[in-house]
Formats: structure tokens, C-alpha cells, sequence
């Protein structure tokens, strides 16, 4: 490979984390490829300097602060700037003067943040005029890059993943099992990348798992009993085994009323559902009858077979593949650009036209803003009154991030509920009492 991308071969040395810092790294959220975009080859920008080159380059609008626009390169107290992280940008460390004075950090565009970045970058911008799904936002199809660094994939490596094998494959309709076992995704990163493509609407997705606006649905899985053993054994000794998986989470009580409940009625089919009479969450009571289905009393009726999702290509998904994702693919391999005939036609021609660029520009940022408003700032009035109206008992994320988004017809990332419950215990109206649990003061 050729030696002047040494800095980005360093951080990104897989295919792998090179798709990743391609696809998530550089182009998610919106701004961040127009950020990088903007920056003339070889000029180190210190914070002022960059923020004036961007509201320059987007003509003058532009949604993001002057902070946010460094924290791309600079980072936070927590994070590298993703841009740096992934390799798009250099930086010149900042020092001391004799005479004491601060010289801050500057940020360059690398070799590969110029041959590779600007492309994909103006790539995306003529993409996200052309997608007809529900959400079309580089941030929507490719998400957040906020992942701990040894992960096994990111967000961005999951949507190639999926987007390629349901594009070259376009009459077939996957299952979810089907394409983890094509593609070795893990399945937790496979099922947020289904449920986000098909709430987006940039690939057909059907699950007993979501409704098709996007809402988490409950009470879609069905157990039976099949091991009687279950109505004559002593609560106590299950309910020490349940401690030993969640230790925090369950009252005693809890699983003591759903065994009586299957008591009753030996010969039903039990879902969450069921269980409504006891005013127990929904949250509980699932898990509880998950518990109960790994230790063998119950069977549930969705094992075998049966098609709990199914997953086509569209429209869409051809267009972010051919448009985006296949030239991606072909250069990620050797980083030559002349591995895909035409990689370079989205840049020049907004470099011919910085007129139709600016309006491109202008269309991407305020598409992003409508969608980031929609998920989050325009309602945090909102779901900070939900919060606050929840209960005083110890939850964790998962399960409060469920509780919000009951009341909302677009689903909340848990990132964002994360950010909400953060500024009320700074306010003193919630505490953290362990990692990943939160309780209402």
C-alpha cells in the first residue's frame, strides 16, 4: 500500500476497521464530513480557524457550535475526535513558549482524509438527496460511533455488512438467523442494525419483535410449560438462581407470583401478557420467563423454524450500495482509488459547481437537524417529565429507555435517555448507584 497513508493504516490496519472509519467514522453524524470536507489540504486549523473554514465552506449556516465543530478533531475529557481517531485528520500537539504562552493544538487533513474522505463525503452529500426512505441522515443509516474501541464492530461495519448481502441477493427475503449466519455479525449488533435499517426504511424489515412503525412491541413471544417438575419446586431455591443472573432486579415476590400464575393454569400459553393482573412490568415479567425457559420448565412456541423477521433489499438499499457502500468496499481493500472506475465523479463535480454544492449542503444539514430535533432536543422537556414521573426503585437503562419509549411513536436511542438522566443527576434529581442503574431520588 502505498506510504503516505501510513497514519491511517496505523489505526485502521483490518478491512474491517477500515469500512468502519469510511462509513461511521467519517460520515456520521452529518456534519462531520462537511467539517472535513472544508479543510484545505496541509493547513493545520487551530479551533477558531477550523470553526470559521466550515461556516465559510456551508455558506454561512451551519447547525453545529464552534465546540462541537472541535470536539470532531479534539475530542473530549473522555474520547478522542472521531476524525482523528479513524485517521481523517493529524494533529500538531500543542506546547509551551519560553515565555509561557499556550500554543493550542492544531488538526490537518491526512492523505487519506484527502483522497478517500473528500469522495466519500461528497458521495453521501448527492445520496442523501436521492434516498426515499423515512429517515435519510448519513446519522440515521450509519448511527453514533460513541462504541468502546475494542468492540467487536461498529455500527458502520454491521450496515455494510447487511446492505451488501441483501443488495447482491435482491429477490431473496432473509431471516435474522439467515444473515448472522452470513455475515458473522454479533447478534446483538445485527438486531439494532436490522430494527434502525427497517424503522429508516433503507431495507424492508418485518419483525414479531417491532411494529412496522418502529415501536417496541410486547407480548409477541409465547412460552408453554413442559417441565412439571417446575409446580412442586421451592421458589427460593430458583430465586437464588435468579440472583446469581440479576442481582439487582428482581423482588422475590415477583417470581413467587408468575410460578403461581403458571400453577393455575398448567396447560396455557404464557406470554407477558398473561401476567397483566399483577401489575408487574412487562420488563420483569419477560425476563423472568426467559429465566425460566434457560432452566428448562418452559418451551417457547417461536423455537425452530418459525420466521421471526424477514428482511428484503429495496430501493434503497440499492441506492446506498452502488451509490456509497460498493465503492467504499473497493478501495477499503488496497486504498487505490482505481479500484472503482468513477470514485472521483460526486468530488469534482461539486467542484465545478460549489453553487449546487452549497445547496446540497445546505438540504443535507437541514435534513439532519429535522431528524436529530425529532429524536431528541425539541422533546427533552418531555422526556425529562417521564423520568422524573418513574418510580424511586433501582432500574436499569435498558429497562427505562423501554418506559419512554411506550409513549412515543419514534423509538429513543438508550445513548440519548443516558444523556437525559445525566443532566438530572447533576440536578440532583436522580443518582447512579452502579454502572448501568439509575434511581429517581
Amino acid at each position: 500500500m502505498n506510504p503516505k497513508y501510513s497514519d491511517f493504516l496505523e489505526r485502521n490496519p483490518t478491512f474491517q476497521k477500515r469500512i468502519e472509519a469510511f462509513t461511521s467514522g467519517i460520515l456520521t453524524p452529518d456534519p462531520k464530513p462537511i467539517v472535513l470536507s472544508s479543510m484545505e489540504p496541509e493547513i493545520f486549523y487551530t479551533a477558531g480557524e477550523l470553526y470559521q473554514q466550515v461556516k465559510s465552506f456551508a455558506g454561512g449556516r451551519f447547525p453545529i457550535s464552534y465546540a462541537g465543530v472541535w470536539s470532531y478533531c479534539n475530542g473530549n475529557a473522555e474520547n478522542e475526535g472521531s476524525l482523528y481517531t479513524f485517521g481523517a485528520v493529524t494533529k500538531d500537539e500543542g506546547a509551551y513558549t519560553p515565555e509561557m504562552t499556550l500554543i493550542p493544538n492544531t488538526f490537518a487533513k491526512t492523505p487519506a482524509g484527502k483522497d478517500f474522505g473528500d469522495a466519500i463525503a461528497a458521495r453521501a452529500l448527492q445520496l442523501s438527496g436521492k434516498l426515499t426512505s423515512r429517515y435519510r441522515s448519513m446519522l440515521r443509516v450509519f448511527g453514533a460511533t460513541n462504541k468502546p474501541r475494542n468492540a467487536r464492530s461498529r455500527r458502520g461495519f454491521a450496515v455494510y455488512k447487511v446492505i451488501k448481502l441483501l443488495a447482491e441477493n435482491p429477490r431473496k427475503i432473509y431471516r435474522k438467523a439467515d444473515i448472522a449466519e452470513c455475515t458473522g455479525l454479533p447478534v446483538p449488533v445485527l438486531c439494532l442494525a436490522l430494527n434502525s435499517l427497517g424503522q429508516a426504511g433503507i431495507i424492508d424489515y418485518e419483525s414479531s419483535y417491532r411494529e412496522k412503525n418502529g415501536r417496541r412491541l410486547t407480548g409477541w413471544a409465547q412460552y408453554r410449560l413442559v417441565d412439571k417438575s417446575l409446580l412442586r419446586k421451592q421458589s427460593e431455591e430458583l430465586y437464588v438462581e435468579l440472583r446469581k443472573e440479576r442481582p439487582r432486579c428482581y423482588l422475590k415476590t415477583y417470581l413467587e407470583s408468575v410460578i403461581e400464575c403458571i400453577k393455575n393454569d398448567p396447560d396455557g400459553i404464557y406470554s407477558t401478557d398473561s401476567f397483566r393482573i399483577l401489575k408487574i412490568d412487562s420488563g420483569y415479567i419477560s425476563k423472568i420467563l426467559s429465566f425460566l425457559k434457560r432452566r428448562g420448565f418452559l418451551e417457547s412456541d417461536y423455537q425452530g423454524g418459525v420466521i421471526q423477521s424477514k428482511a428484503k433489499a429495496n430501493k434503497n438499499t440499492h441506492l446506498i450500495w452502488e451509490s456509497l457502500l460498493k465503492p467504499i468496499e473497493a478501495i477499503a481493500d488496497r486504498l487505490d482509488a482505481n479500484d472503482y472506475k468513477g470514485f472521483y465523479e460526486a468530488l469534482q463535480f461539486y467542484e465545478s459547481s460549489p453553487d449546487t454544492r452549497e445547496n446540497h449542503t445546505q438540504r443535507m444539514l437541514a435534513q439532519y437537524d429535522r431528524e436529530r430535533l425529532r429524536g431528541g432536543s425539541k422533546s427533552s422537556d418531555y422526556i425529562d417529565s417521564i423520568l422524573v414521573g418513574l418510580s424511586k426503585k433501582v432500574m436499569k437503562l435498558s429497562e427505562i429507555t423501554e418506559l419512554v419509549n411506550r409513549s412515543r411513536t419514534v423509538n429513543l436511542r438508550p445513548d440519548i435517555i443516558r444523556y437525559h438522566l445525566r443532566g438530572l443527576i447533576r440536578s440532583g434529581t436522580f443518582e447512579k448507584p452502579e454502572k448501568g442503574f439509575y434511581r429517581r431520588k
